[in-house]
C-alpha cells in the first residue's frame, strides 16, 4: 500500500486526506482509496504503522474563558487495512509534537510527547469610566517555567468515529526545558529534553494509565537522534551537541547509551567532533533523520565542519561531506572521511557551488560493500574498508555565463 497526504490551506477548507493505492494490483491504471477529515490546522506531521495511520496537525485552541489561545495538535486517526484505509479516531492535545518520532501506537493506545510553550498573557478589558466605556490591559504572571512537556496516552477507541480519551500522562523535564528527541519502543520510550543540560529519561509505558519514569541521566549537551542498537533495545546510538555548563554548543557529539540495566542507564562511549568554541560542527542529521544511516557497526552521516576565523582558507580545517564511523557498546573510531566540495591546490575552497540549479539533500547508501554518498552536487562512491573512491559524478548546472546559476558560500 502507498500512501500519500494532502492538506489545503484556509480557515473553512483545512482538509487532510489520505489516498491509499494498491501497489501489487495488476491494473494499469491504479484506482486510489480516499480517506478524509476537517481539521484546524495548516500543516501535519506524519505517523503509520501496519494497521494505524495518525495525523497530527498543529493549529490553536481559542479558550474562550481566558479569550486567549493556545498551541494544540489535533489527531486524526485511520485504520488501514491493506489498499484502503477508513477514519478511525479524532483527539487533541495542547502544545505541538516534536517530529514523527514523537508518536507511537501500541496495543490500541496513542503515545504522544508535546511541549507547551507558556507565555505571560495579556487580556484586554473593558469598565465604564463617568458613563463611558474605556478600555485597559490586564497582565498576567510570568509562568515558573515557560514550557511543559507531556506524554501522554490516549486510549484509540474501538470501531469508527471514534473520541480519543486520555488514559494517563507523564510530565517531564526541568524549567524551561524543551523535548529535542523522542523514541517509543513497545513498553519503553526514551525521551530527551535540554535547555542547558541533557536529560535522558528511561520512561516504562506497561502501564497506559500510569506512566512511570524508571530513570534520567544528566550529561552535557543534548542529543536529537536516537536509534536502537540491539534486538532489545537497551544500547542507544544518540547524535546531538555537546555544550559548557551554561548551554554554550561546542560541536556535534555521538554517544551510545546502556540501558541494560532501565534504572541506571549511563553513557557507554561519546566522541564530540569538534570542542573547540572557535570552530563549529553542524550535522543534517540533526534534523533530517533519513540523512543518517546505521547499518551493522557502521554509521554514517554528513559533516559540515567550520574553522575558526585565524584558520579561515586553511588546508584540512574545513570540511564539508560524510564521515564514517565505527560504532559499538564500546568504541566509537572514526573511519572514512568523504568531502563533497570542490578544493583549490591552496586549500579553500571553490565560490560557485550551487545549491539551486544542482543540490542534492544529504543521502547515503550501499551497494555491494560500496559506499555511496549524495550531497550539494556531488555524487560520489567509496570503498567501506578501504575509504578509497571508486567514482564521482559532478552535477553542478552553469549557466549561459559558465557561471553557478546560484552561488553558495560555505
Amino acid at each position: 500500500m502507498g500512501c500519500f497526504v494532502y492538506i489545503f490551506q484556509g480557515i473553512l477548507n483545512n482538509l487532510a486526506q489520505v489516498h491509499s493505492f494498491d501497489l501489487g494490483s495488476n491494473n494499469a491504471i491504479m484506482t486510489p482509496s480516499v480517506s478524509g477529515s476537517f481539521i484546524p490546522s495548516y500543516w501535519a506531521k506524519f505517523y503509520a504503522s501496519t494497521d494505524t495511520i495518525v495525523i497530527a496537525g498543529q493549529g490553536w485552541n481559542y479558550n474562550s474563558t481566558t479569550g486567549s489561545s493556545n498551541e494544540a495538535t489535533y489527531f486524526l486517526a485511520f485504520g488501514a487495512n491493506e489498499a484502503a484505509t477508513s477514519p478511525r479516531a479524532v483527539g487533541m492535545a495542547d502544545g505541538f509534537v516534536l517530529n514523527n518520532h514523537a508518536m507511537d501506537v501500541v496495543n490500541n493506545v496513542f503515545r504522544v510527547g508535546t511541549t507547551i510553550r507558556n507565555s505571560r498573557m495579556v487580556r484586554p478589558v473593558t469598565e465604564p469610566v463617568g458613563g463611558v466605556t474605556v478600555g485597559s490591559t490586564v497582565f498576567s504572571e510570568p509562568p515558573e517555567s515557560s514550557t511543559e512537556n507531556y506524554i501522554i496516552l490516549l486510549d484509540l477507541g474501538t470501531g469508527n468515529n471514534s473520541t480519543m480519551d486520555e488514559l494517563g500522562r507523564l510530565k517531564l523535564g526541568k524549567p524551561n526545558e524543551v523535548f529535542t528527541a523522542l523514541r517509543f519502543f513497545d513498553n519503553i520510550a526514551y525521551a530527551v529534553t535540554y535547555e542547558r543540560r541533557d536529560p535522558l529519561y528511561v520512561l516504562d509505558l506497561s502501564n497506559p494509565r500510569d506512566p512511570q519514569e524508571k530513570a534520567a541521566l544528566d550529561i552535557s549537551g543534548f542529543s536529537s537522534y536516537l536509534h536502537s542498537m540491539n534486538a532489545d533495545n537497551s544500547l542507544l546510538l544518540a547524535i546531538g551537541q555537546d555544550s559548557t555548563d551554561d548551554g554554550t554548543i561546542l560541536g556535534v557529539q555521538i554517544t551510545v547509551f546502556d540501558v541494560t540495566n532501565p534504572s541506571k542507564p549511563f553513557a557507554a562511549v561519546r566522541r564530540v567532533i569538534e570542542d573547540d568554541l572557535g570552530t563549529y560542527s553542524y550535522t543534517p542529521s540533526l534534523d533530517d533523520f533519513k540523512a543518517t544511516r546505521f547499518a551493522g557497526d557502521r554509521l554514517i552521516i554528513p559533516m559540515d565542519i567550520y574553522p575558526s576565523w585565524t584558520d579561515q582558507g586553511k588546508q584540512g580545517k574545513e570540511f564539508h561531506g560524510f564521515i564514517t564511523y565505527f560504532v559499538n557498546a564500546t568504541h566509537i573510531e572514526q573511519e572514512c572521511t568523504i568531502p563533497h566540495q570542490t578544493a583549490k591546490d591552496s586549500g579553500s575552497f571553490e565560490t560557485d557551488e550551487c545549491f539551486y540549479c544542482a543540490f542534492l539533500q544529504p543521502r547515503s547508501m550501499i551497494f555491494d560493500g560500496n559506499l555511496m554518498t549524495m550531497n550539494h552536487h556531488f555524487v560520489r562512491s567509496n570503498d567501506m574498508n578501504t575509504c578509497k573512491e571508486e567514482w564521482s559524478l559532478d552535477l553542478l548546472i552553469k549557466d549561459d555565463s559558465g557561471g553557478c546559476c546560484n552561488a553558495y558560500y560555505y
